[in-house]
This record gives structure tokens, sequence and C-alpha cells, in this order.
């Protein structure tokens, strides 16, 4: 048998050799090496063969090629391809292109042979092995087919696995809960992006320190949450964590056991829930204490109308001791109350109550009413408030009505009413009683005037008047001036209603009042500066007879100047007044102000800044005598 063996590979070449010399013999068998395109090609053109065994991958063509280049050449020359890097697709493709067989080269012992054997054995034998290969080749394809699918299939199944992986490795990063994965006895420990978000513990402090230490520092504490998680109890367990940056997160875990046998964590983060919750409790209890100890009614109905509750005030001022037995809904407190409107006595309806005003949305407050307990007829007068509350959607959640009882404040103001139309008539008899008394007041002073005046005149009169007459002449001009300031003080007061007086309008008027009798008014220059203040009517007499005395002494010993200049300076230093009167005339003589010279004037002034105003009087000159007198304000400053 001649057979041509085409293979790069000269190991294989020896080993099919052998395989053959040992399985058929030399005597029967003569066997062709082509290693390469020439040799092949040498041996092709210069022999016949029985048989050709060629490799499928060669470095200058393939298997499949030479099976091509045989069957146009040498048709019915049977080839039989080895390989070992095929496959059934490589299979089905060279029984495809009229290989008699195909032969892996890790079976070459138990399969190249019988191919062989089939492959040369005669007419008979090659239809059988024509039938075999076909057979052969349906199963191949048959199997190529189920394999081909089933790779689909597993390639199918592989990408939803991967797509499943990226799906739950997406969730486990961005999920916005804390997740750890470990086995029993938590020696490894694996946690998600959202802890270190949390917690600021990087993957490089949890390399160094394991993550439970760097959570739970406290040992104790710690063994707490271990003997927690290796308990897989069920439900949520609140724990404080530690993160890097030294505060505490309130959290609550849960643990589950996974199929494999590791459990895994799941954490919230319920730091501003608890705060959240703990300021609702606190509000709530606020709330609760506001409501039951407020001494104003609070009412509180749902909605529609039915209602919630009554604090402690609102109970007392209805006349219940407690709500049971009382109807809560609305349309039926009236076969409890009666509630009457208080200018005509008209009977309410409860669309008309304050609740009812409030449940159509109404926002109100002092809604006075009559109230009536139909079972024990006790009647008030309630006065009313009323708010509804509506949730962030503008849903309604709550109407509120807010109550007191006015019956007694209500009287009251009936009977001060009545007080003050009495009053007001007493005042009235008053004032005309004043008015008189100011009338007659005047009267008094002006007719004092006038005999003072008509004295002065007749001792003016008489001839030869003796010094004695001429004194008392001067006196009585003195006195009168003192009456006239007197005067000028009084009408100021009446017209004020005797109440504080501003001290500017009073030597304002004083003056006036004392110039036109000095025969050269009309050179007299007056100013009236400073703070403004008040005094009360008893300074105000006081200060008018300061005022006057001063302004006489003035125009009497300034008599002969061009123009006289009278200044009056009005300050306040904290509660002290200050009075400062100054002219531009001839200084205080140096006895007087050393305290040796008699003045009934300036005497006068002294004792009444001393005395009368509990202050204090100083004298001295700067370019004109200088008067400064200061005394305690009484009243507010205007």
């Amino acid at each position: 048998m001649r057979i041509l063996i085409v293979d790069e590979n000269a190991e294989d070449r020896d080993r099919i050799g052998r395989l053959l010399d040992s399985a058929l013999g030399t005597q029967q068998l003569t066997l062709t090496y082509a290693g390469n395109r020439d040799t092949y090609t040498q041996a092709l053109d210069s022999g016949s063969f029985d048989l050709i065994i060629t490799e499928h991958a060669l470095s200058w063509t393939e298997g499949l090629a030479i099976a091509d280049t045989i069957r146009e050449r040498l048709p019915g020359l049977p080839v039989i391809m080895v390989t070992r890097s095929g496959h059934e697709r490589l299979a089905i493709e060279a029984l495809r292109a009229g290989l008699q067989d195909y032969v892996h080269k890790d079976g070459l012992e138990e399969d190249l042979v019988p191919a062989i054997w089939r492959a040369v054995n005669g007419n008979e034998a090659k239809g059988a092995a024509e039938v075999g290969r076909r057979r052969l080749l349906a199963e191949v394809e048959r199997q190529a087919g189920e394999l081909a699918l089933k790779n689909e299939e597993l390639e199918r199944v592989c990408a939803e696995l991967q797509s499943e992986r990226e799906l739950l490795q997406t969730i486990l990063d961005r999920a916005p809960v804390m997740l750890t994965l470990y086995a029993p006895k938590v020696e490894t420990f694996t946690v998600n992006e959202h802890v270190e978000r949390l917690t600021g513990w990087t993957e490089a402090d949890r390399a160094e320190t394991h993550v439970l230490d760097l959570c739970y520092p406290d040992p104790d504490y710690r063994a707490a949450v271990l003997a927690y998680r290796e308990s897989l109890a069920p439900g949520y367990r609140d724990l404080d964590m530690m993160t890097k940056r030294g505060d505490v997160i309130q959290a609550s875990w849960a643990n589950i056991q996974l199929p494999d046998g590791r459990r895994m964590g799941i954490g919230l983060d319920v730091t501003e829930s608890k705060r959240a919750e703990r300021e609702l409790q606190q509000s709530v209890a606020e709330f609760t204490a506001l409501f039951h100890q407020m001494t104003e009614g609070l009412v509180l109905f749902d909605p529609q109308g039915n209602l919630l509750d009554m604090n402690p005030a609102a109970r007392a001022i209805h006349g219940l001791d407690d709500l049971e037995g009382l109807t809560r809904h609305l349309s039926t407190l009236g076969d409890t109350f009666e509630l009457f409107d208080l200018e005509s006595d008209r009977l309410l309806s409860t669309d008309e109550w304050p609740i009812g005003r409030v449940l159509r949305g109404e926002t109100f407050a002092r809604y006075e009413v009559r109230v009536r307990l139909s079972n024990t007829g006790k009647t008030w007068i309630g006065s009313y408030g009323g708010a509804p509350v509506y949730g962030p959607d503008g849903e309604l959640l709550l109407a509120i009505v807010t109550l007191r009882d006015i019956t007694a404040q209500r009287e009251a103001e009936e009977a001060l009413q009545a007080y003050m139309v009495e009053l007001e008539a007493v005042n009235d008899a008053n004032r005309m009683l004043l008015r008189e008394v100011n009338h007659r007041v005047k009267n008094n002073l002006t007719a004092i005037l006038g005999l003072i005046y008509s004295e002065q005149r007749r001792l003016g009169q008489e001839a030869g008047c003796t010094s004695e007459q001429i004194r008392c002449q001067v006196a009585l001009g003195d006195l009168a001036e003192r009456v006239r300031s007197l005067a000028t003080a009084h009408s100021l007061l009446s017209a004020h209603g005797w109440r504080p007086l501003r001290a500017d309008e009073l030597v304002e008027a004083v003056i006036e009042a004392s110039v036109p009798a000095a025969s050269d008014a009309e050179s007299l220059v007056l100013d009236v500066i400073g703070t403004p203040l008040s005094v009360t009517p008893e300074q105000a007499h006081c200060l008018a007879l300061i005022v006057g005395e001063l302004t006489t002494n003035t125009l009497k010993y300034g008599r002969g100047a061009d123009r006289l200049h009278i200044t009056v300076e009005l300050g306040l230093e904290d509660t002290e007044a200050r009075f400062i009167y100054r002219n531009s005339g001839a200084g205080y003589p140096e006895e007087v102000l050393a305290g040796e010279g008699h003045s009934v004037g300036l005497g006068l002034i002294k004792t009444l800044s001393t005395h009368n105003l509990r202050g204090s009087c100083s004298i001295r000159n700067e370019g004109g005598p200088v008067t400064e007198i200061r005394f305690p304000v009484t009243c507010k400053v205007t």
C-alpha cells in the first residue's frame, strides 16, 4: 500500500509512520513523507498513491485545499485529514469537501488504522464507508447543531448573568443604603460605597484596621454589635456609628442569611429622621402641655366636622365634665348647644357657628355670640376665634376654634361705660367749677392789681411826698409786678388745664407781660434758647416770680442803654433743670456778689430757688449780670 503523509511536524510524521509500520507491516507498506510545498508537489507529480494522509493546519496551505486538489487531479483517491486543533465544525467541512475520514491526533492509535481500512477496502467497503461517512456526517452535524444551540444559550445566559452582575454591582455602588457582605464570625467584611460616603472610612483605612473597629471603637459596644450580627435576629436595630470626622451617625441595621452561607447587612442612616422624631415628640409634648394648661378654650375638629377634642378650659366654659355621651358631629351638636347673635338675639344655624365658618376656610378673631347649654340652661357670652390648618398639598387637615367666656368682661364693660357716663358728668361739673374758680382768681388778681395801682397813684398825687411815701410807692410797684407775674402763670396754667407747662412759653409770657410797663420797652431784645422742658404748676408759679423779678431789675438798672438784650437759656442735665438769665446791662455790684449788699428782689429769688424749687441759685458777671438756677425736674420733659 502506497501512502503519502503530508505534515510539517517531523515528530507527527514519524509517529504516523511508526503507527502504520506496526499495524500493517513494512512488506505491504510504502510510505512517502512531504513536509513542505516542494516535497508535496514532487511526490504528487512523480508517483501514484493508494491513500493520502494530510494535516489540516499547514503554513503554506490547509488540508481542505489539498483535498480539493486531489479530487480534481486524482478522482477517487481517498484522503484522510488529521489535526490537533480541530473541532466539530472543521470535521463537517472536511466531510463535505469529500475527505474519506477525519481523525484527531490525540486519537491516532485508536482511530487512524480503522479509518485507513474503511478508505481503501474495495468498492463494497467504500460504499459502506460512504454510508458510514454520511451517517457520521449527519450525526456530527446534528451534534454540532445541538452544541451550537447550547453555545448560543450559554452565551445568552452568560450575557444575562454579566448584565445582572453589572446591574447588581451598580445597585451596590449607588444604592442610598449601607450594604455589608460578610462571612460568619465576621472575618471578611465588604462594604459598599455608601458606607464610605457616610462614615468617611476609605478602603485604605479599612485595609489597616477592621471596619467594625473603626465604626465601633468601644470594645463593649462592638462586642454587642458582633453578637447582634451573628444572631441574625429579625427586624432592624439602631446602632451608633463613629465617622472619620469624629461625629456619630445613627443607623438602623438588619441582617439576612444568603444561600451561599454568607450574610448581608442592610443599614439606613436615620440620624435626620431620629432628630425629626425627637423634635416631633418635643412638639407633641409641648402642644399637649399647652393644650391642657392654657386658660383659653381650644376645640379641634377634623375636616369632616367631627369633634376631636376639647381642652379642659373649653370643657369648663361649655359646662362639660368630659366628652362622654356628646355626639361628635357638628350637625348634631345643635341638640346640646344653642348659639345666638348678640345684636338680634337670632338663633344661629350650625353653618353660622364658629366651627362652621372655619370648615368653609374662614379665619377670624373675636366672633362674639351668646351660648346656651340646652340641658342645663346655662348661658354665657363667648368670644371665638378660628383658623383652618392646611397640609403641604393644600388639603384641610384640622379646624381649630379658640374661645373665651367674656360674660364678666361684658358686664364689667357695661358697668364701666355707665360709670364713665357718670364720671363725664362729674368732670363736666368739675371743669365748669374750675373755670369759675380760675375766672374768680383772675378777677381777684386783677382787682388786687387795680388796688395796688390805685394806691400807688394816690401816693404819687399827694403834694410834698415824704421819703417814706416814695419808698412805699416803689414797693407797691414791685408788688404789682410780682402779682402780674403770678397772674400770667395762672392764665397759662388755666389754659393748659393745670397740666405741666413748657418753661420757655412761661418765660416769654412773663417777660412780655413785664416789658410793656417799662418806658423803654421798644429797646429790649429777648432770646429764649436751649432745650425745652416742662415744669409743674407749683414750679411754674415760682419760676414766674423769679423771671418777673429779674426782668424788673433788668429794666430798672438798665435804663439809659441804647438797647437791652435779655437771654434766657434752658437746659437739662440728667434729671436737673438749668435756668440761666443774663442781660446786657450793668453787672452786679461787688458787695452784692460778695453777699454783703441787701436786695429784697435778690433775696426773694434765692428763697424761691432753694426752698420752693429745692434747688440752688448763683450769680456772677459775664459782660453783664448772670443768674443761674438749678432745680430737679419732677415731670416729663417735652
